[in-house]
């Protein structure tokens, strides 16, 4: 699959989690049940590698896959209630019970009963999955999150964007032959497509079917800010849909803050000077600050953790796509 290469050794943990037996080299307890988190930013390849491990797993899970995305078609997120609903049909359970605490009970029941692995994609949030968790051994569950969802105490892998050499490589091998026309170009696509995996599949394809533009000529364009988005779309491939699915789910104050990050110049920031520009209480800005790191819009500076006062960063994209947005009194 592509990208999937820039994620082996993460590929590789999920595996032996979810598909090795109790104890070592896998080093899951026997008491503890097949879920596993993947979690890390937009467009950076978490559902692409869940879905290539559940097929690598598929002869181990006998009774079937389940593939379900709790992003509804509404554009927001689905009720765990109805998430509940959606695995029993899945499973062909006759009947789907009218209470959350049966449909609860049934899932549970099923997946202890059989082995079946439940892949569930754009989780938002803990309780969206815990009613689906078992003690059972027999079935695994992989859970994609654009969020950490620490509070689940299930093993987490956590991918995070390649770091530029990784970048030149994976671009390399979607360039093929052609890579070796302008070695210069290559870096600085890369380096605009900000570490992303989805973002340097799109490049690759945007100059595969555009012979008669160069490597040269799409850098430069990437390297406009004010357009880099538009240029990182085709076809159904697009960044700003990958990352419009994080900010959706931000609450009014987290939204402000990464505003004001976004707006900030020089990079990064301290909650204090974003709770002085908003007039907000500096709790206040600190807690959203964090809860943005949680989702993967922004970062701590490695500086910040070396003692005094954490200073952020927004992500590349996701500063572009915020300074795109619209200003709004809730915002």
């Amino acid at each position: 699959m592509p990208g999937l290469d820039a994620h082996l050794q993460p590929a590789a943990e999920l595996y032996g989690w979810l598909g090795g037996p109790p104890g070592p080299p896998t080093g899951r307890p026997a008491s503890v049940p097949r879920v596993a988190v993947v979690s890390g930013p937009s467009a950076v390849g978490a559902t692409t590698l869940a879905v290539h491990v559940a097929h690598r797993l598929r002869t181990m899970f006998p009774d079937g896959q389940i593939y379900l995305d709790l992003h509804d078609a509404a554009g927001g997120c689905m009720l765990p209630a109805e998430a509940l609903a959606r695995v029993l049909r899945s499973l062909a359970v006759p009947g789907v019970p009218d209470s959350f605490e049966e449909r609860a009970a049934a899932v549970r029941s099923q997946l202890a009963a059989r082995q079946v692995l439940l892949v569930v994609d754009n989780a938002a949030s803990e309780a969206q999955i815990r009613p689906m968790l078992t003690n059972s051994q027999r079935s695994a569950l992989i859970v994609v999150s654009r969020r950490r969802l620490v509070a689940l105490g299930c093993r987490t892998v956590e991918l995070r964007e390649l770091d530029g050499a990784a970048s030149d490589r994976f671009l390399r091998t979607l360039l093929g032959d052609r890579a070796g026309q302008d070695p210069a170009a290559v870096r600085c696509i890369a380096h605009h497509c900000a570490g992303l995996p989805l973002a340097l599949r799109i490049a690759a394809e945007w100059l595969a079917v555009r012979p008669h533009r160069t490597l040269a000529e799409l850098a430069a364009l990437l390297a406009d800010e004010r357009y880099r988005l538009d240029r990182l779309e085709i076809g159904d491939l697009n960044i700003r849909d990958s990352l419009a699915l994080s900010h959706g789910s931000l609450s009014p104050i987290e939204r402000r803050v990464l505003r004001a990050l976004s707006r900030i110049p020089g990079g990064s920031w301290a909650s204090d000077e974003v709770a002085a520009r908003l007039g907000l209480a500096d709790h206040q800005t600190e807690t959203a600050a964090e809860r943005l790191v949680d989702r993967w819009l922004a970062t701590v500076e490695p500086a910040a953790t070396q003692g005094g006062a954490p200073r952020y960063r927004v992500r590349d994209l996701v500063r572009l796509y915020e300074l795109e947005q619209p200003d709004a009194p809730d915002r």
